[in-house]
């Protein structure tokens, strides 16, 4: 719950500049691009952990990614006012496109430290480029969600 009201809190500052029906149309899809990127990639997470030789189980890799997932809306949702003052003090559409880019990146960097230091923990003795492959995957989606909805549209 605390993931789909971070992204939705964030998408809806992202459209402040155009009025309440964008607000309120960014504050649903953006956490349905986010989660499905999140849905549509989870099981490539546990098969690229399984062909990397990881021991892990189906309940303890999705409650791994859930932990980072957690973190990442927690940071969007602390990167709202940072949003909002650029987003009314400089507006314009590049400002915009360009903060919006730094705080994504921002947290996706944050983010993937996260989730390869859990699995790390998890599994001291085995190799993160199995995550790290899944993070790329996961952002590949992510940003084709985010594009086909338009919530990156200034």
């Amino acid at each position: 719950m605390n993931a789909i009201f971070g992204m939705a809190v964030y998408g809806l500052i992202m459209q402040i500049h155009n009025g309440a029906w964008a607000m309120g149309r960014a504050a649903v899809l953006t956490p349905l691009a986010a989660g499905g990127a999140w849905m549509i990639a989870l099981p490539a997470l546990y098969i690229f952990k399984s062909a990397w030789g990881s021991k892990l189980n189906v309940y303890a890799t999705v409650l791994a990614a859930s932990v980072t997932v957690c973190f990442g809306a927690w940071a969007m949702l602390a990167s709202v006012p940072i949003n909002w003052f650029f987003s009314l003090s400089l507006p314009f559409p590049t400002i915009r496109a360009l903060i919006n880019i730094v705080i994504f990146a921002g947290v996706g960097v944050c983010m993937a430290d996260v989730f390869l230091r859990v699995f790390h923990a998890l599994e001291p003795d085995r190799s993160l480029s199995s995550g790290f492959w899944w993070l790329v995957l996961h952002a590949v989606i992510g940003m084709e969600l985010f594009s086909l909805f338009g919530i990156f549209a200034f």
